[in-house]
């Protein structure tokens, strides 16, 4: 979009610059139509927790200690690139999160999120977790994975299909410091590639079915 404001007649211009505009605008939607929701102990679906052809946004924080992202909750993103904020206390399978790309989770108990009925899904991360996470049922196109200010607690994403023989990952690794305490779990994935930035970042990796591990990003790792 700022690429593209800047274009006239007399400005030159690439096709991967226009191309890269093109898709920070379909993922974005129309400017001020973004919707943001806010999630209740109770069961939230239909319009009310239904997205646009932006990218919205659904905040499910606690209530005192309890989830507020619950196991019949049906949730639609819509157009856009849609992302659910969840902080997760207790197990929870949501009955539906339709259409939403981006899913970011902090774990505050020592449980799992199922995510068989998120098959939009592009991209999980666990953010802050003060426990052990564990994230099931991931939809085959969420190649992108994060891991992120974790100090000494485990992360395992474990997909919902990866029978195939050349299934691939990238993990962002940011601001994780737990060393052996912090292992990232990938499990039935071949080819991994670990991208380390913010800061320097140690932890363990478990990969069972793993051949190939890359490393990349501007920090060191161990």
């Amino acid at each position: 979009k700022t690429y593209m404001s800047g274009i006239d007649k007399d400005t030159a211009h690439t096709a991967d610059g226009i191309a890269s505009s093109v898709t920070t605008i379909t993922g974005n939607g129309a400017p001020g139509n973004q919707k943001a929701f806010t999630l209740t102990t109770g069961v939230d679906k239909g319009s009310s927790f239904t997205g646009g052809s932006s990218a919205d946004v659904f905040n499910a924080n606690l209530s005192d200690t309890t989830n507020t992202l619950n196991a019949f909750d049906k949730l639609t993103g819509g157009g856009g690139t849609d992302t659910l904020y969840a902080d997760i206390r207790t197990a929870v399978t949501p009955l539906s999160l339709a259409e939403i790309e981006v899913i970011n989770a902090t774990f505050s108990g020592a449980v799992t999120f199922g995510l068989s009925n998120a098959t939009s899904a592009t991209t999980v991360a666990n953010v802050s977790s003060t426990e052990n996470a564990t994230f099931t049922g991931i939809a085959a196109g969420a190649t992108s994975l994060t891991v992120q200010d974790i100090a000494s607690d485990t992360t395992t994403f474990t997909y919902l299909d990866a029978t195939g023989s050349s299934d691939s990952a990238t993990v962002a690794v940011k601001n994780v410091t737990g060393a052996a305490a912090a292992t990232i779990s990938v499990d039935g994935v071949e080819t991994l590639t670990f991208n380390s930035s913010i800061a320097a970042n140690t932890y363990a990796i478990a990969a069972d079915a793993a051949t190939t591990l890359n490393f990349g990003g501007d920090q060191n790792q161990k």
